[in-house]
């Protein structure tokens, strides 16, 4: 009996291993035919280069540790693969028996993107993390954030932080108030769900969470998280 169960976890293991391997295989020849098509520093210029892209500097801090709180925490410690979001992640999706969460960091977000479709595939995953570990090694983490503020989708059509702010506030990004910039930095996880024109009230509920994560995080005290969840429900939008 001992021997049958020695032997069928050997079996097993050797599976996921020539599964894991084929996933990997896949996921490196997806990146190769992508870089093929494609020069990353290129695809990051001619996204420096649009009209209404804005830099770091015209950006509030707080809509910046907000994402970053929110989105990815280790952001500015990883090399572009948060190993222990990606472990929950994946325990996650065991749990609810499907791919419901990829434990993807701020730079992986931005090599989809860029690069790659938004069908949930583990090859595609591999090939986004590959691409991810070179933005990572030439460029720096402010450059990946201020692309990454850039190129992201925050709902109601609104395909950047500068069409973010001026579609639900009409103000550019440098006006936000701390509350303003809350609510958008809660968007990027499920900008349909979240949708502020349609879907406000959720909206500010996911600003809570966005709180929450900053509180947790060191970015902000308890009273002023407390404040800060106050001032939300009064921010009123400016649709343009």
């Amino acid at each position: 009996m001992k021997r049958l169960i020695k032997w069928t976890i050997i079996i097993l293991i050797l599976i996921g291993l020539i599964v894991s391997a084929s996933i990997f295989y896949k996921g490196y020849q997806l990146y190769k035919e992508t870089m093929e098509q494609v020069v990353i520093a290129d695809v990051i210029e001619e996204v420096r280069a649009r009209e209404n892209y804005v830099q770091l500097a015209d950006m509030p801090n707080h809509l910046l540790t907000a994402i970053i709180a929110v989105e990815d925490h280790r952001f500015m410690e990883h090399n572009g693969f948060d190993i222990i979001s990606f472990g929950r992640a994946i325990i996650r999706n065991i749990r609810e028996k499907e791919y419901a969460a990829g434990g993807s960091t701020i730079t992986q977000q931005l090599s989809k993107n860029l690069f790659f479709s938004f069908e949930k595939t583990l090859e595609r995953k591999v090939a986004e993390l590959i691409v991810a570990r070179e933005i990572e090694d030439n460029y720096s983490k402010e450059d990946i954030l201020e692309l990454y503020l850039n190129v992201i989708y925050y709902g109601d059509g609104f395909e950047s932080i500068y069409n973010a702010s001026i579609g639900y506030f009409s103000k550019e990004p440098s006006q936000l108030s701390d509350a303003e910039a809350t609510l958008i930095a809660g968007l990027p996880q499920a900008p349909s769900a979240y949708a502020m024109i349609e879907y406000f009230d959720r909206a500010v509920n996911r600003g809570y969470q966005v709180i929450d994560a900053m509180v947790e995080h060191g970015y902000l005290t308890e009273v002023q998280g407390q404040q800060l969840k106050k001032d939300i429900e009064n921010v009123k939008l400016q649709v343009n």
